[in-house]
């Protein structure tokens, strides 16, 4: 008996990762108009882009936010975090 719940746990487990790996969809960047201090932000590959959830909510990058409002961003390779 526990051997199959732990299946069907298991089985539960595969079948929401499948479904959820298509939550997110990759927007235009034509749909997105930020300004900040006047100037219009330019997303790129290498600052990214903002993505767009199917439950209508926006992600963008903060690193390239954050550089245009006059931040550095930076990786501290051995602490392993931001700076």
């Amino acid at each position: 008996m526990r051997k199959y719940i732990k299946r069907l746990i298991l089985l539960t487990m595969i079948i929401v990762s499948i479904l959820s790996l298509n939550l997110l969809t990759y927007a235009d960047d034509e749909q997105f108009f930020i300004v900040i201090d006047g100037v219009p932000v330019e997303f790129d590959s290498v600052m990214g882009y903002p993505i767009l959830t199917e439950t209508e909510r926006t992600l963008v990058p903060i690193r390239i936010i954050a550089e245009n409002m006059g931040y550095t961003v930076d990786w501290n390779q051995s602490k392993n975090r931001l700076i």
